[in-house]
């Protein structure tokens, strides 16, 4: 386990979620393991903190204003096609879902 933390010590997370409470409480998770973790409130920010910030892993929230998290993850994959990526989501639609796979 300790050097799982030491690895994630060493990361830096870009977190977008447009809901303040969710946001608030993932990000205060997220920084006792990681080194940085970069905020945005919509996905237009987490586009350009993703270019302006050394990025390690990035979580989107599904849907957020300007851009959503899917649109955001194809234009980080532009980039960098190695990045993980993980989308939250609070549906519930087989369909809605895996369409952002698809």
């Amino acid at each position: 386990m300790q050097s799982v933390n030491k690895l994630l010590k060493g990361l830096n997370v870009l977190y977008a979620e447009d809901d303040d409470v969710i946001k608030a409480n993932t990000s205060k998770t997220l920084k006792l393991f990681c080194n940085d973790v970069y905020e945005a409130d919509n996905g237009a920010d987490a586009l350009e903190l993703f270019h302006q910030k050394d990025v390690n892993i990035v979580i989107l929230d599904y849907v957020m204003p300007l851009l959503d998290g899917y649109n955001v993850a194809k234009e980080i994959r532009k980039i960098d096609k190695n990045i993980p990526i993980f989308i939250t989501s609070s549906y519930t639609e087989k369909e809605k879902l895996l369409s952002m796979i698809g």
